[in-house]
């Protein structure tokens, strides 16, 4: 609806300066049939208040323009924002399902594009137990073990690597240009990470 707006403002603008300029047009061709027939007989009142008229159009046209370009540029900004917004968890503020398969699509095409390049790799990773974690506390404190695992993973990754959550307690982590060693080493870094965690439930001190 934006768009089209805009667009209907300047069809609209356009129309208008081109109406003028279709006068103005008249105007030269009849002040020139004067001149040529009578030379002496030029009206320079009616030449300058077209002109002026022609100039009033064409400065209108182009505030119309400038004002249109800042509110396409506004209209793009929010498309980008409202597509970024589509392709992250709400939960964890990592990528989704839907942000993750795109970037994958993108890194297996450089990867074939680039054979020389070490990776890609991914890492896939799951909560253990994370049902008995729901049936014992609840989905509440389900979800606060989930923003706690996924804090830990966005930490250690870095660059151009992509962390999304993948599903429920599952997560996925892809590294373009990381070997296999260096997943491996990534992977524990991570596990050892979470291992070490503890969560307080609610406000008490239990862990």
């Amino acid at each position: 609806a934006g768009f089209q707006r805009i667009l209907n403002d300047i069809a609209q603008s356009t129309g208008s300066a081109a109406h003028e300029t279709e006068i103005f047009g008249d105007m030269l061709q009849q002040l020139s049939r004067d001149c040529t027939e009578h030379p002496a007989a030029i009206d320079l009142k009616t030449l300058i208040d077209g002109t002026r008229a022609m100039q009033v159009s064409v400065t209108t046209l182009q505030t119309r323009l400038d004002a249109s370009q800042k509110e396409i540029e506004t209209l793009r900004a929010e498309v980008e924002r409202a597509r970024d917004a589509s392709l992250i968890d709400g939960l964890t503020g990592l990528a989704n399902r839907r942000g993750f398969d795109e970037r994958l699509t993108d890194c297996l095409s450089a990867a074939e594009a680039d054979t020389a390049a070490q990776g890609p790799c991914l890492l896939m990773c799951d909560i253990d137990h994370f049902k008995q974690i729901n049936d014992t506390y609840g989905h509440l404190f389900g979800d606060k073990v989930i923003r706690a695992v996924a804090a830990v993973i966005r930490e250690n990754v870095k660059g151009r690597d992509l962390a999304a959550r993948y599903g429920g307690e599952e997560f996925v982590i892809l590294l373009p240009e990381t070997t296999l060693q260096g997943a491996q080493a990534l992977a524990e870094q991570i596990r050892h990470a979470i291992e070490k965690g503890r969560i307080k439930r609610g406000n008490s001190e239990e862990t």
